[in-house]
């Protein structure tokens, strides 16, 4: 996978709205933390506007994402917020200045579809933080990680303890995933990232456990987990059941998906809708270890 270049004080940082609208004064918190840590901000047009549920129509969306693809000066895209629509645009896009000149995308939730986009063609990306969220402290300090990240790609290293441990050991991997829901929904396309010899990371949020179980089921029976390294469990926030209580839990239901591939499985990493969202680069080489009763990530894409 191809890692873009880290950024440097000054570089300019664009902000865009892909799916779901949002308004300036929602931002305005994030944009000084952006401005506070020495880079330049854009904030598109995109930002303000509404068609539906989403930031301007489809074609506002694109040309807002292909201008800031296209132009040299931004160094890194972060989109604003998820929800739903990205979908929209991805397979409009033109990638070719981006393949010539990669650059930062940032953020989570929806941004899932790029994410994967980006991974099926080789390049890595940033799972983190965004600029809806950065109104509180959880979220600021989430943006502070953020920001380490873009600025030295190669520092990161992560200590967790969790409760919920089923299968431990060591692996070594790429990096691949993001919402759950989303990544399943490429199943089929030609955006679905291969996940041969890689580390799975997964987050959801506000689904039914037997939803849950249905996509992890469709990922298994899809032969995608066949030659995976290891997986990596984030945030499942607002998990919902049924009037009758499903026969697992979210919980349970994850174990035994993986149960029968003999790989390290980490729960309790803190990435997702949860209070804290630790970025991770998606499409970067990672180790992932039990040592000590702790998980342990480390960046190995030196």
């Amino acid at each position: 996978m191809i890692i873009p270049a880290a950024l440097k004080k000054g570089d300019t940082i664009a902000i865009t709205a892909t799916a779901r609208s949002i308004s300036h004064a929602e931002i305005k918190v994030a944009i000084n933390l952006i401005e506070n840590e020495g880079f330049n901000v854009i904030v598109d047009n995109t930002i303000g506007l509404s068609h539906s549920i989403f930031a301007g129509n489809e074609n506002a969306r694109l040309e807002s994402f292909q201008r800031f693809l296209d132009d040299d000066i931004v160094k890194a895209i972060w989109c604003a917020r998820g929800g739903y629509g990205a979908v929209h645009i991805i397979d409009l896009l033109n990638w070719s200045n981006f393949y010539k000149n990669p650059k930062w995308i940032i953020g989570f939730s929806d941004v899932t579809n790029l994410h994967v986009q980006l991974q099926s063609m080789g390049f890595a990306s940033l799972h983190a933080e965004m600029p809806l969220r950065m109104e509180n402290q959880a979220g600021q300090e989430s943006a502070q990680l953020a920001f380490s990240v873009l600025e030295s790609p190669n520092s990161q290293h992560f200590e967790w303890n969790s409760t919920l441990n089923c299968q431990t050991g060591s692996c070594m991997g790429t990096l691949i995933g993001g919402n759950l829901a989303t990544l399943v929904s490429h199943i089929g396309t030609e955006t679905m990232p291969n996940l041969n010899n890689s580390i799975l990371f997964i987050e959801e949020v506000g689904e039914y456990v037997y939803r849950v179980e249905r996509m992890l089921l469709q990922l298994k029976r899809s032969g995608a987990l066949n030659q995976l390294k290891g997986v990596l469990i984030g945030d499942f926030t607002e998990i919902e059941d049924n009037n009758t209580a499903f026969y697992k839990s979210w919980q349970q239901v994850v174990k035994s998906t993986f149960a029968d591939l003999n790989i390290p499985v980490a729960f309790g990493f803190k990435a997702g809708h949860g209070e804290y969202n630790w970025p991770l680069i998606l499409g970067g080489e990672y180790s992932l270890s039990f040592e000590n009763n702790t998980w342990h990530l480390v960046t190995d894409h030196i």
